[in-house]
């Protein structure tokens, strides 16, 4: 849209680079819901790149609360990496903010029960394969069990 004309990853960065509050930097940009999937992407991209010295947490003392709140604010950023790259699978390769900003913290269990709901089987999938891990560790019975009785069996199916 013309609202957004202008607004670049490069100018992004630009204007990012003269602000001399790292922490207040670090926070926008994970905050932000921005109108591309490539800008989201450098904002937080920009949030993992200004924590990368925080990136062994071996090497942070236990009192050292300046260190800790930036590991934080990395993991923070790395969970809504992984988020937006999840969503972007399941919408086929379509970013959409106001959905973005909906995924972005809810908890992966409601996410997907409403996707089950919405009869999305190939987005449940993605997001069942995406976070397996997560997902082991649970009953599945109530999600599965939000599928509509309207939804065709053939569009459960797995492609093989």
């Amino acid at each position: 849209s013309s609202k957004n004309a202008g607004f670049t990853s490069s100018a992004v960065i630009e204007a990012l680079s003269f602000i001399s509050d790292r922490k207040w930097v670090v926070v926008e940009c994970l905050l932000r819901v921005a109108p591309t999937y490539e800008i989201q992407k450098m904002l937080l991209s920009r949030v993992v790149a200004e924590t990368d010295k925080f990136s062994n947490a071996s090497d942070i003392s236990a009192d050292d609360e300046d260190s800790k709140w930036w590991l934080r604010v990395r993991l923070a950023a790395l969970g809504a990496l992984d988020r937006l790259e999840t969503l972007r699978a399941m919408h086929l390769g379509n970013f959409s903010s106001s959905a973005y900003e909906s995924f972005r913290f809810v908890h992966y269990l409601d996410a997907a029960k409403a996707i089950a709901r919405a009869g999305n089987a190939r987005g449940l999938e993605i997001l069942l394969q995406r976070h397996k891990d997560w997902f082991r560790k649970r009953d599945l019975l109530d999600t599965l069990g939000e599928i509509s009785e309207c939804t065709r069996i053939a569009s459960m199916s797995s492609p093989v």
